[in-house]
């Protein structure tokens, strides 16, 4: 069995230079992907919280791209900020829509905003990011665009990223058992809640208890997102309020032009010819995945993770995304799915929710 070495190729602010020296001791001579992966989950426990959404001061104009990890989140924002720029809403630092370094710096992840130390907003509209559910927010003081994706995607998506940037000797993982024990334990915690989940029992992703409205200690079931189920319906039963647009990540990648022109409605705006084609180019997966700027640069000022990391990426990838869920996890979603939301497809789900929003 090969032994993990793995080049941290990242910049670390003061602050967090401890968290750095402690990952660099602890993952040499961890001895398989398995291990590696239930230290990760374990370390963490030690991000921040989300404080950005306790001091966040709404305005009715706001729009907040709201998403499960690993569904078209970053290509969302970047939907959002190319539209506003397009109808004339560019922040004076950046007029036509190309001069930022991360795609969080002008549509900033609102939960970890402060820790990210993005300045204010000064677009208008405004636009944000958030993996939290719908309890996190009075939902009749902001905008939503919530975007869904089919959750059988999730677990590849989600493992590829995270072992971007942790790389294994140059390989995503070392053995295929372990590969197929790590995907399956995601499968099972992530997605269906059937284990305590590793990627949100940590309260980084959530408020915290400052905000007297909105707080866990006012609202037990506030707090971290997820599994996917929960989160999900907490935001589609609020798919007929008129602060809320759901777009579905396969649409928007379909037909880009369609989704452009949904999202310029929803903010109030009309996009002209000219600047639905620009909107559409740079929305595109190879404008994307050649531009740094949808990297996570800021992501690693936050979490001590790979600068490099793509946030948007090739079509066509081998690693976890190719891999199958088992049939029993598919049985427990196909009955969880029911449980849920009456149905028991993804793309029930698609219709049932495109079906009421088109009468809106």
């Amino acid at each position: 069995m090969q032994t993990i070495s793995i080049p941290f190729q990242r910049s670390i602010p003061d602050g967090n230079q401890n968290m750095l020296d402690e990952m660099n001791r602890k993952v040499r001579g961890l001895r398989d992907a398995k291990q590696l992966f239930a230290w990760l989950a374990q370390n963490r426990k030690k991000f921040p919280k989300a404080t950005g959404l306790d001091l966040y001061d709404p305005s009715p104009t706001d729009v907040i791209v709201a998403t499960f990890p690993k569904a078209g989140t970053t290509l969302t924002q970047q939907l959002c900020y190319q539209v506003l720029v397009a109808t004339g809403g560019a922040p004076p630092q950046d007029p036509f829509g190309t001069k930022f370094a991360d795609i969080c710096e002008v549509a900033p992840w609102l939960d970890f905003m402060p820790q990210m130390g993005v300045p204010p907003v000064l677009s208008s509209p405004r636009v944000f990011k958030t993996h939290a559910t719908a309890n996190n927010f009075d939902i009749r003081r902001q905008k939503h665009v919530v975007v869904l994706r089919d959750p059988l995607k999730f677990p590849g998506s989600w493992l590829d990223f995270t072992f971007e940037n942790y790389r294994l000797d140059g390989h995503s993982i070392c053995e295929e058992s372990v590969k197929r024990d790590v995907f399956d334990e995601t499968v099972e915690r992530d997605l269906l809640g059937l284990l305590p989940s590793t990627l949100l029992s940590s309260g980084a992703f959530g408020s915290s208890e400052a905000n007297a409205v909105h707080s866990t200690r006012n609202n037990p079931n506030k707090g971290p997102m997820g599994p996917w189920f929960k989160h999900t319906k907490d935001w589609v039963d609020l798919m007929e309020h008129r602060n809320v647009l759901i777009l579905f990540y396969e649409n928007i990648v379909k037909d880009c032009a369609t989704a452009a022109e949904s999202v310029a409605a929803f903010m109030g705006r009309k996009l002209t010819e000219n600047g639905l084609n620009t909107v559409v180019k740079r929305c595109s997966r190879e404008y994307m995945c050649a531009d740094n700027r949808f990297k996570s640069i800021l992501d690693a000022k936050v979490f001590g993770t790979a600068e490099t990391a793509s946030k948007v990426r090739p079509a066509v990838r081998e690693g976890f995304t190719g891999m199958k869920i088992k049939e029993k996890y598919l049985v427990e979603y196909r009955r969880q799915m029911k449980a849920t939301f009456g149905i028991e497809s993804y793309d029930e789900l698609r219709r049932a929710v495109g079906s009421k929003q088109r009468k809106r």
